[in-house]
């Protein structure tokens, strides 16, 4: 039964259904973005604020592609609020700052700190194109955005426009992808072993369906993901923390002792793995392994010497250069730094003659160019007469240190200890080493 107020209710009701929204003049004093994204599409619309209260200027919404219904929940917050503000770029471009509201917490200091750092991969391309703009974000609960969330469950068709940003976001994944040091056949192995992992499996469910908000009702399997969940994102059945790939349990020992190949010190090793990989605990196991190690035991340095006095630093790349001489177990070789960018090179030697080290030295100049200055000690292969004639014909100025203190030149000297610290550990071949040190070292 319903009397004469439900009656006044359901009246006033279909009139506000059927009154079209009066959409008011664009003041560039108070702009605000709401926006909303569903699981099908995102919505946005673009208020001010009048004596009556907010009023509309525009609205704007459209479907996900199939693509886009695939991204973690955070990647579709972010880019309902990139898309939402280059469809009124006409509005926002130039203005000092403006209110972006969303209803996705965990965007809202993505948006607002800056930093790509960890940024899931997709969303930092999204982020790089909201540069242009300067959007301060709030966060406002779900069900006070209305208007936007209505549009996003109703979307328009996706236009041009929206597969432009789409083909972006995809070549920056790609381009970032591209570069992570490992094979073909090892990703494969990722991405089989990643739906073997029960954590990873439960870690992605969370990541596209959306995360709990409280620890505690977390699954236990994938707990230990909980504090990185905002920096979560998926791409092609692997796990992504930022562009690092997340590596399934199986495998943490096999990419453990891969890190420190070559027993490089913590510092490095943990350089090496941001090269690409991570998991949860990853710093602390690197310093226990690495302290653990017999080998690097063994070789560690007893006395710790002082700090080399460093040179005033070139105006560009290859203005000046060291190079010097190193043995290990009978092999001879070249070492040159940079001392602008600290480019390092390490040529074998055939032989111990002027003659062997100039051959390297044009090789070395054919790559990066003649250098204006070369610093070395004053041993004889570079107090040789032939080596003096090679400076003045080939026009750089050579300049030398004592051989029985070359901390004089103390960049020249520090890649020099490198390699010979390195291949004392390594017990693969001689060009084998070699390669993967100056892959590292590059």
């Amino acid at each position: 039964m319903s009397g004469p107020p439900q009656r006044t209710a359901f009246n006033k009701v279909k009139e506000l259904l059927i009154k079209p929204p009066v959409l008011a003049y664009f003041d560039p004093k108070k702009p605000t973005i709401v926006e909303d994204s569903s699981s099908y599409g995102l919505g946005g619309c673009l208020l001010q604020e009048h004596k009556e209260g907010l009023r509309p200027i525009a609205f704007c919404s459209r479907s996900l592609s199939n693509t886009e219904q695939r991204y973690a929940q955070i990647e579709k917050e972010c880019l309902a609020s990139v898309w939402a503000c280059e469809r009124f770029d006409r509005h926002l471009m130039g203005l000092d700052s403006f209110t972006l509201y969303s209803d996705h917490k965990p965007l809202i200091p993505l948006i607002n700190s800056k930093d790509l750092s960890e940024t899931p991969l997709r969303c930092q391309r999204m982020l790089i194109r909201l540069l242009r703009y300067k959007p301060v974000a709030i966060h406002q609960p779900g069900k006070m955005m209305v208007t936007s969330d209505t549009l996003s469950r109703s979307p328009a068709a996706c236009s041009q426009e929206t597969s432009n940003l789409h083909e972006d976001v995809r070549f920056h994944v790609s381009m970032v992808t591209s570069s992570w040091p490992v094979s073909d056949g090892k990703l494969r192995q990722l991405k089989e072993e990643t739906q073997q992992d029960v954590s990873l499996r439960t870690a992605i469910n969370y990541t596209v369906m959306g995360w709990p908000t409280y620890k505690q009702d977390v699954m236990l399997a994938a707990r230990d993901l909980f504090d990185f969940r905002n920096e979560l994102s998926l791409y092609d059945g692997l796990l992504l923390r930022g562009d690092k790939i997340v590596i399934p349990y199986s495998m943490r020992k096999e990419i453990l002792d891969r890190i420190h190949d070559g027993h490089l010190g913590i510092t490095k090793c943990r350089e090496r793995a941001n090269q690409g990989v991570w998991w949860p605990g990853l710093s602390k196991q690197i310093q226990d392994c690495v302290a653990m190690c017999k080998l690097c035991m063994q070789k560690k340095s007893a006395q710790q010497s002082e700090p080399l006095l460093p040179s005033t630093l070139p105006d560009r790349p290859f203005q000046r250069i060291g190079v010097d001489l190193c043995e290990l177990k009978g092999k001879h070789f070249l070492v040159s730094v940079d001392y602008f960018s600290r480019y390092i090179d390490i040529l074998p030697l055939q032989s111990l003659t002027s003659g062997a080290v100039i051959n390297k030295m044009k090789k070395i100049f054919s790559q990066h160019g003649i250098a204006e200055t070369v610093i070395s000690d004053n041993g004889p292969k570079f107090a040789a007469k032939e080596f003096q004639q090679f400076a003045e014909e080939w026009n750089f100025h050579h300049a030398t240190s004592s051989p029985h203190y070359p901390q004089a030149n103390g960049r020249r000297k520090e890649p020099c200890d490198q390699p010979k610290n390195f291949y004392a550990k390594m017990t693969h071949t001689w060009h084998c080493s070699l390669t993967e040190l100056l892959h590292f070292l590059h």
